[in-house]
């Protein structure tokens, strides 16, 4: 079983329907190829063999909270980006009065609802986060653990900015 990976999006261009279609297409998560939906076609790709899935493929400006929770394509024009940055989001946690450590991995799915709001924080307020996930249990201080908290990997990334693609404009 191929194990699905991040993709860079590619539209088979040699479609010209699909530059102007908008709503359910076919996607390979494997190799990342879309194509309109036909309803003669096999829903397997016809270069990796993947099976494909159904999405949705919009326009920025249509994008809504009807969306929220579902997997989409954007048809946009990338316009700019941001520099590189990086996030804590493995952390070694040690109690000075126990002793204990911890290692937590917010990169993991039992972190997935978390990760994506840590965005937004510089690492100071990343690591007053994290210390409040820590366990709280008993220690030699009734007041409990004293976590010193270092951050030991990071994830990299870069803010995009985009807007809808010319030929999605309506004329």
């Amino acid at each position: 079983m191929r194990k699905e990976r991040p993709i860079t999006l590619t539209i088979n261009e040699s479609s010209r329907s699909i530059s102007t279609h908008e709503g359910k297409v076919w996607f390979c998560p494997f190799c990342g190829r879309i194509d309109v939906i036909k309803e003669e076609e096999p829903a397997i790709c016809p270069l990796c063999k993947t099976p494909l899935e159904t999405r949705d493929l919009v326009r920025l400006k249509d994008l809504s909270g009807a969306f929220i929770g579902k997997q989409v394509l954007i048809r946009a024009t990338i316009n700019g980006e941001s520099g590189p940055k990086a996030i804590p989001v493995k952390f070694l946690a040690h109690c000075k009065i126990c002793d204990m450590t911890i290692e937590l991995n917010i990169d993991s799915e039992d972190f997935r609802e978390i990760l994506p709001r840590l965005f937004f924080f510089k690492e100071t307020k990343i690591k007053d986060y994290i210390t409040r996930l820590l366990p709280r249990g008993p220690c030699k201080s009734e007041r409990g653990h004293k976590y010193e908290l270092n951050a030991v990997g990071y994830l990299d990334f870069k803010f995009v900015k985009l807007q809808d693609h010319l030929e999605f404009e309506e004329e």
